[in-house]
């Protein structure tokens, strides 16, 4: 019979108490191109994706700078880290190439190196931007979670090596699985202007460099 101890999710050691075991946090590195699945990976973790749905859509991707009238695909999905639903995932994809995706193609694969295989065209810079969000009950099944556990969202836009929209991404991940890194250059110290509006700009202007 497979126990909690089995499982991990509880610790029990010779004359202590049983306790629930903690549980581990990864780490995603949010200044960078490379998606989660490729982080994840890196570090030998196994990543599944589960394609939530995919075709063309009427809705407006989020950004905050305009983007070229062209038509755009919507493709969801839910990422699990060995196996726990970590992250839910809403891309919008220039038709131009979306239409020759499918959910098959696109089942425990990654976006980026699919488009590389397909296309030639790698990711390379753009803008992310990170907000604190409560869950609504869409999410909370989607990552199973209780309605109004906190959550990570990563919004932005990726350039591919020509400097046009490769994609524009919204991705949830669970707070209690998944922490956002950043990185500075040690070479270069912070300004005098600590201004958030300041802080905001430099963090722009290092991710369109990266």
């Amino acid at each position: 019979m497979i126990t909690l101890a089995n499982e991990g999710l509880v610790v029990r050691g010779r004359g202590q108490a049983t306790i629930v075991a903690p549980r581990r946090q990864f780490h995603r590195f949010a200044h960078r191109a490379a998606g989660l699945k490729a982080q994840m990976t890196s570090v030998g973790l196994t990543v599944t994706t589960e394609v939530r749905s995919l075709s063309p859509t009427k809705n407006s991707p989020h950004i905050g700078t305009p983007l070229p009238p062209q038509e755009w695909w919507q493709c969801e999905r839910v990422r699990f880290i060995d196996g726990v639903p970590a992250a839910f995932i809403r891309t919008w994809l220039p038709a131009s190439y979306a239409q020759t995706l499918t959910v098959e193609s696109l089942t425990d694969a990654s976006l980026h190196a699919l488009l590389e295989e397909s296309h030639g065209l790698r990711p390379v810079g753009g803008q992310r931007q990170i907000r604190a969000v409560p869950s609504d009950a869409t999410l909370a099944t989607l990552l199973g979670i209780y309605p109004g556990a906190s959550l990570l969202l990563l919004e932005g836009t990726t350039l591919d090596q020509h400097g046009e929209v490769l994609e524009v991404f919204s991705t949830w991940h669970r707070g209690d699985l998944i922490a956002l890194d950043l990185s500075f250059d040690q070479d270069h110290p912070e300004p005098a202007d600590a201004s958030p509006l300041a802080l905001a700009k430099r963090l722009v202007s290092a991710l369109e460099l990266s």
